[in-house]
Parts: C-alpha cells; sequence; structure tokens
C-alpha cells in the first residue's frame, strides 16, 4: 500500500477553502467530502501506477473557510 499526499491540492499555505467550484470539500470536519474526491481522479496516475493507493490530506493547522 502506497500514501498520495493531496493536501496541496486541497489546502492553500495560510488557509483550507470549504468549497470549489460547486462542490463542498468536506463531508465532515475530518473526512473529504466523495464528490470532491472524485474531482481529483484526474491528478491520480493514469498508467495503473495508482492501483492501491490511499488518498490524504491534512488541513496544515489553517482554519478551514
Amino acid at each position: 500500500m502506497r500514501v498520495l499526499d493531496m493536501s496541496d491540492a486541497v489546502c492553500r499555505p495560510d488557509w483550507c477553502r470549504a468549497v470549489e467550484g460547486n462542490v463542498l470539500l468536506y463531508h465532515d470536519s475530518h473526512h473529504l467530502s466523495a464528490t470532491y474526491m472524485r474531482t481529483l481522479i484526474p491528478e491520480l496516475p493514469a498508467d495503473g501506477s495508482g492501483d492501491g493507493l490511499v488518498v490524504t490530506a491534512r488541513a496544515s493547522g489553517a482554519a478551514r473557510r
């Protein structure tokens, strides 16, 4: 199993947005929404090397707005 940290795709250095376009990023205070995760699919490797990845993102101490 490999971990892919998507924090840079989710949060900016100073804050984490709650909405991108018309998509809510967070399902609750600790989990990204399934809809938002589907928008990140293009960021994953297209050659199949992403099989078995665990995708994570962390709020870097910044307040979500």
